[in-house]
């Protein structure tokens, strides 16, 4: 990107090219094939990868280098701490080695286990079963994070490591994605958008596989099941070979919040229908609506792949989706359970009072207007009905103090609102 700005900031092609070239020279270690690719980080920097290995075992290593160092020092440790965990080895990269070099002003972290293979990045799976075991090993890994309470934030196509002998290990994180509140809103006000619009890298291929919830257009906070749904776009590119949304990038955040993603059986007729299936509950846009684990979804696949395997025409049978899924967080629902009598008794009383009053009628005329209130009980019933109304049975009206109730109808009739308040010990209603 173009530009010069501080040590925080983004750098121009040349005077990066002329730091990575003192990044190359690390005691201890040997370093060739330089990449610099697009990352969306914080400050929007971009990250080099730079193959090599460690002299003292020829530890096949691959370091990645940028301006960023608060980016790559917190990814560095987040990573460093999953990966001591009992099972961190088996999923994650091997941290090696942080450093900064306080000559250029670069941070260098070092990982082994994380060969620098491109190739995932432009890879379409043809063969189901191919597919599913790269999925179940995603969905396993992404599991594991979640059980120690991080979340990604950040999924794509470049978050895995996959040499086809050692397997898919996650090898980069969200600057905050310990925290689980990655969002990309940043990009989308006036002022981001001005910076980053022209960065196809950002705008296009980390931008279309961001979570509705994750654009901050949503009431909805980011949280693990944002990588559910990134990572079910993940899956879709893998088996269609193309975006799921296309336009600009205006054109693609309204997509994320409205359009339904395309569903994968319709674009490769090779891919069984209940895949499909599984892939378009992960990107439902209401996360209540999506899997609540990523246990869930690796039920289901290992579910598809055993029926592939077992099956002798390679056709997968449709089965119920989500019948293992259990929430690996603990989250209040925004829906009301066990309230129903309540609810009833709510409904009593605005029954009641709508079909005790009429309309309070706003007459016009040249002298000014005239209000007249008209009521189907007589003044005593009405009264004492106002106050202590009539419940069901089973229904006690004693936290009730007062109830009251209006139908207004203005214009003729033609608007009508009903207006009911409800008074009691627990306030307002």
């Amino acid at each position: 990107m173009a530009g010069t700005e501080s040590s925080s900031g983004s750098l121009s092609d040349n005077t990066f090219r002329s730091r990575l070239a003192d990044a190359l020279h690390i005691t201890g270690y040997h370093f060739v094939n330089a990449t610099r690719i697009p990352s969306v980080d914080r400050c929007n920097n971009n990250i080099s990868l730079i193959n090599g290995y460690r002299l003292s075992d020829k530890t096949a290593v691959v370091a990645k280098v940028s301006n960023n160092t608060f980016q790559l020092e917190r990814e560095y440790y987040i990573i460093k701490q999953l990966y001591q965990t009992a099972d961190g080895p088996q999923y994650l990269v091997r941290p090696v080695e942080y450093t900064h070099l306080s000559s250029s002003g670069l941070a260098v972290a070092i990982y082994a286990d994380a060969y620098n293979d491109q190739q995932f990045s432009n890879r379409t799976i043809d063969d189901i079963g191919t597919f599913l075991r790269l999925a179940i090993r995603c969905t396993d890994i992404m599991e594991f994070i979640h059980r120690h309470s991080t979340v990604h934030g950040q999924i794509n196509m470049d978050a895995f490591r996959w040499d086809g002998a050692t397997g898919v290990r996650l090898w980069n994180f969200a600057v905050n994605g310990s925290s689980g509140n990655a969002s990309f809103e940043k990009y989308l006000t006036s002022e981001g958008w001005r910076k980053y619009q022209k960065n196809q890298a950002i705008m296009q291929n980390s931008l279309i596989y961001i979570s509705p919830e994750q654009t901050g257009r949503t009431t909805y906070m980011a949280d693990h099941r944002s990588d559910i749904y990134s990572l079910g776009v993940v899956f879709f590119v893998l088996l269609t070979g193309q975006l799921p949304f296309e336009g600009g990038p205006l054109q693609i955040v309204n997509s994320i919040l409205s359009r339904k993603m395309p569903a994968v059986h319709d674009i490769q007729l090779n891919v069984p229908e209940i895949i499909s299936h599984i892939i378009e509950k992960m990107v439902c846009k209401t996360p209540d609506d999506r899997y609540m684990s990523m246990h869930g979804v690796k039920c289901d696949l290992e579910e598809c792949l055993q029926r592939l395997t077992t099956g002798d025409t390679g056709v997968i049978p449709s089965f119920p989706l989500a019948q293992h899924d259990i929430a690996s967080v603990f989250m209040i629902p925004r829906t009301v359970y066990g309230r129903q009598p309540i609810i009833s008794r709510m409904i009593y009383i605005i029954e009641l009072f709508v079909s005790q009053y009429k309309p309070v009628k706003i007459r016009s005329s040249r002298h000014g207007s005239s209000l007249e209130t008209y009521s189907n009980s007589d003044p005593d019933t009405e009264q004492k009905s106002s106050s202590t109304p009539n419940s069901p049975p089973g229904h006690d009206t004693s936290d009730i103090s007062s109830t009251s109730s209006r139908l207004v109808s203005v214009n003729g009739g033609k608007q009508a609102a009903t207006v009911v308040g409800i008074y009691g010990p627990g306030g307002i209603g």
